[in-house]
């Protein structure tokens, strides 16, 4: 059996930046799944490398997210995460991220706040 070194593995598991994390699908699920705090990276809103937890951001999903969506939202996480990503921040901090990522990530957090009838809130309105 030939030999493959991390990065020929790490090359296989590739996935394109800009995918929302909810949407990842490993192409080896056998190889280990980074994780974050005990979370993968379909538990962030954002996640430009899904290789590197350190650019995770946003946690909103408990573990159940890899089971299924509904009923992994940690709502209390996913009100966190709407703060930080409304132009006036969790008490003055705002998520460091690109602006293309703020809003993919304010669609999805939308997304969840509608399949659970919730209203949206107002600072989401305005990123969308």
């Amino acid at each position: 059996m030939p030999k493959t070194n991390i990065a020929s593995q790490q090359k296989r598991r590739s996935i394109p930046s800009g995918t929302p994390a909810g949407s990842v699908k490993l192409k080896n699920p056998s190889l280990p799944v980074p994780e974050k705090d005990g979370l993968p990276v379909q538990a962030f809103a954002i996640a430009p490398d899904p290789l590197q937890p350190a650019g995770w951001l946003l946690p909103h999903h408990t573990r159940q997210v890899l089971k299924t969506v509904e009923g992994s939202v940690d709502w209390p996480l996913l009100e966190k995460a709407t703060l930080l990503l409304s132009v006036q921040g969790d008490e003055g901090r705002r998520v460091t991220a690109n602006p293309a990522q703020i809003i993919d990530a304010s669609r999805h957090i939308v997304w969840h706040y509608l399949n659970a009838g919730k209203p949206i809130p107002t600072s989401l309105c305005a990123l969308i």
